[in-house]
């Protein structure tokens, strides 16, 4: 089966916020993962089943949602952003 990715970004999480965006994940069937990239640095992302729309739809937006109630992200109108308090220093 293939993976659907979601919530691409280069924003740092601190470690603490890393983990509770994992066990946000994991309640709705994704995993968040993180890598350094070579020529891009830090990128982050959640991948979780790729089951088509509006599936795939559905489980981006509990997550999102999830991590803005938590006070992870913020909803700034066109994109989500680490609330600064979770926001690692570089």
């Amino acid at each position: 089966m293939s993976e659907y990715m979601f919530g691409v970004s280069r924003q740092k999480p601190t470690r603490k916020a890393a983990k509770k965006m994992e066990q946000i994940a994991k309640r709705h069937g994704a995993y968040l993962v993180e890598a350094r990239i070579p020529g891009t640095g830090y990128q982050r992302w959640f991948v979780g089943p790729n089951l088509g729309h509006p599936f795939d739809r559905a489980m981006s937006t509990a997550v999102h949602g999830d991590l803005i109630k938590a006070g992870i992200l913020v909803d700034v109108g066109d994109e989500l952003l680490l609330a600064p308090t979770h926001m690692a220093k570089r």
